[in-house]
C-alpha cells in the first residue's frame, strides 16, 4: 500500500534515496552532541549540562543497540531531558523523573544514574562552539518567516516540515549566507529534499519563486508558486 501511494504521487524513487541515506547516515556512526543540540532546540548550555547530556545520550544509544531499537524508542528525547535537569542519584530518583517510562526505569534505573554520577565527577565536556553568530530580534523574525513558509509549503506537499529539515539547521544555514561564510544550498543538489523544496528555496530567496497555497477538503494545498 505505501509502495502504490509512493508511486501514485511520483515520490518512489525520493523514499528509495531517503532510505538510502538513511543507512548510510546510521550504518557505524553516532553524533552525540548533534543528538544534544536537536533535543535542546538550539539553547545555549552550561558545560555541566553538556556533560551529563553527553552522558545519557551516550548510554542511551547503548541500550538502544543492544535492544535493537530507534534511540528515541528506547528513552525518549523527554526523558534525557527530565533526567538531565533533575540529576538523580539512583534508581529511585530515575524511576520518579516524570517522562521516564516504568521499563525503562527497572531495566536501566542503576545504569542511568551512575552516568549522571560519573558525569558529575568527571571533567567538564562542553558542546564545540560554532561560528553561527546569535540571531538578532530582525534574524528571528525573519528566520520564523522562512521556516513557515518552508514549513507550510511542506504541508501541502504532505511532507512533514521535520522529515525536511528543522528551524535550527535553517537558521544556522540563513545566517551563514548572511554573513557570507557558505554559498551552499540547504541540502545537496542530489538528495530528494532538494528536488522536494530546495531548489525553490534558493529561487525564494532571491525573489524568483513564491508561495501561492489554498484550502480544499481540509487541507493545505499548493498553487503554481
Amino acid at each position: 500500500r505505501i509502495r502504490e501511494g509512493l508511486e501514485a504521487t511520483g515520490r518512489l524513487e525520493w523514499a528509495m534515496r531517503e532510505c538510502d541515506e538513511s543507512r548510510r547516515r546510521h550504518v557505524g556512526q553516532f553524533d552525540a552532541e548533534k543528538q544534544i543540540r536537536r533535543i535542546m532546540k538550539g539553547s545555549r548550555l552550561k558545560a555541566k549540562t553538556a556533560t551529563v547530556l553527553r552522558a545519557i545520550v551516550e548510554l542511551r544509544h547503548e541500550i538502544a543497540r543492544e535492544a535493537d531499537l530507534p534511540h528515541r524508542v528506547a528513552m525518549s528525547d523527554e526523558a534525557v531531558n527530565d533526567l538531565a535537569r533533575s540529576l538523580p542519584q539512583d534508581a529511585a530518583a530515575v524511576a520518579a523523573c516524570r517522562n521516564v517510562g516504568r521499563r525503562l526505569a527497572a531495566e536501566h534505573g542503576d545504569r542511568i544514574a551512575t552516568a549522571i554520577r560519573e558525569a558529575l565527577e568527571g571533567p567538564m565536556q562542553p558542546l564545540e562552539t560554532t561560528r553561527t553568530r546569535e540571531e538578532t530580534a530582525e534574524d528571528r523574525m525573519r528566520i520564523d518567516a522562512l521556516w513557515s513558509a518552508l514549513s507550510l509549503r511542506c504541508l501541502a506537499d504532505h511532507i512533514a516540515p521535520s522529515l525536511m529539515t528543522s528551524r535550527g539547521e535553517l537558521a544556522r544555514w540563513y545566517l551563514e549566507r548572511q554573513a557570507g561564510a557558505t554559498d551552499e544550498p540547504l541540502f545537496d543538489p542530489e538528495s530528494w529534499r532538494h528536488d522536494a523544496a530546495g531548489a525553490w528555496l534558493e529561487a525564494f530567496l532571491i525573489g524568483e519563486a513564491s508561495l501561492e497555497l489554498g484550502w480544499k477538503d481540509g487541507r493545505l494545498t499548493r498553487g503554481r508558486g
